[in-house]
């Protein structure tokens, strides 16, 4: 009976596998229009300055706080024509964390409202050689967060601005104690910026709740398609306006339908997301198959009644079996997703 139930599992293993898990949304048309409104949901959306590192110590001999200068960060941008100046590092008291935006090179130092701060881990007086004291490995880790609010005066915009950093240390021990052991550091830090105003919208299907934010990349206080772009709460992904993009996640992309988003402003100023279907998947296809067939015995074998995409077909004989050749975009790698309600 063990040997039954252990079989019957790997069959279901193997058959995930090789048919994939397909989102429920996946064979819905998504496509339509959302009815935006400017909300208060932004969030410091934009990575204006990281850094990252990862560190052989030299011996055990050292300690954290060796490292915590590799986490400063000092940024300039400009923002409607002012020129701001960003810092997080460890100039407080106590060597606390700390997050400055100023002006003028800091001559003109801007008013922050603190909304949340914290930092929790490992003293930074602890030494590495702490780590050598078990065998089965140990890690010694620090990290902390400040995120606040300002406004510019000249644009009347209210800004969210979150500074973050975190730093690792781990020993790995070999199976074999003559082969000694594997000491590493690892750091990171993030300076996010983004505008609280954005548009937001609702769209609702089969009872699940997707939600779009249209947010002002470039930090002006308008929205446009050239200059910003969308985040869907559904599938956690940033997305360009006008690029072929799935809104559904299942583990095989072809079973999902494609789309282009764009952004349209109406008659009285208001704004509306316009989702567009361009490719369908598998799944959609399966939902349409008996119409296929129909159309295919009359000899109408148009490919806009598949929805299909021309560029996906590199062979039109042999594509209606085989996966969309569909290139998905890459992940803007400036943007940080929301913190998870």
């Amino acid at each position: 009976m063990k040997h039954y139930g252990l079989g019957l599992i790997c069959l279901l293993l193997v058959t995930v596998i090789f048919t994939g898990c397909t989102d429920d949304l996946a064979e819905i048309d998504l496509s339509g229009t959302v009815q935006l409104a400017a909300k208060p949901k932004g969030w410091p959306y934009r990575i204006i300055d990281q850094k990252r590192f990862r560190r052989t110590p030299l011996s055990l001999s050292q300690w954290l706080v060796e490292y915590r200068s590799d986490l400063e960060l000092h940024r300039n941008l400009t923002i409607n024509g002012e020129e701001y100046n960003f810092k997080a590092d460890f100039s407080q008291p106590g060597k606390k964390f700390n997050l400055a935006v100023g002006q003028d090179g800091f001559k003109q130092p801007v008013d922050l409202v603190v909304l949340n701060r914290w930092e929790e881990g490992d003293h930074w007086n602890s030494a590495l050689s702490y780590l050598n004291r078990r065998r089965k490995g140990r890690e010694l880790e620090r990290s902390g967060e400040i995120v606040a609010s300002f406004f510019q005066v000249k644009s009347g915009i209210e800004f969210m601005v979150a500074a973050k950093y975190r730093l690792d240390s781990e020993v790995e021990w070999e199976a074999d104690p003559r082969w000694g052991q594997e000491l590493e550091v690892e750091g990171a830090s993030f300076i996010k910026l983004g505008n609280h105003q954005c548009l937001y919208g609702e769209k609702l299907i089969a009872g699940t709740k997707i939600s779009f934010y249209v947010l002002d990349w470039n930090l002006d206080g308008r929205f446009s398609e050239a200059d910003d772009l969308v985040w869907c709460d559904y599938i956690r992904q940033g997305i360009s306006f006008n690029e072929v993009v799935r809104l559904t996640d299942s583990w095989k992309a072809a079973k999902d339908n494609w789309y282009q988003l764009g952004l349209e402003q109406t008659a009285d100023g208001s704004f509306q997301l316009v989702i567009e279907l361009v490719a369908k998947g598998e799944s959609g296809r399966s939902k349409d198959k008996s119409s296929e067939e129909n159309a295919q015995n009359s000899g109408d074998n148009n490919r806009q009644n598949r929805g299909e995409l021309e560029f996906l077909d590199a062979d039109n004989d042999q594509q209606k079996n085989e996966d969309s050749s569909v290139v998905e975009a890459e992940p803007i790698p400036e943007l940080a997703e929301p913190p998870i309600e």
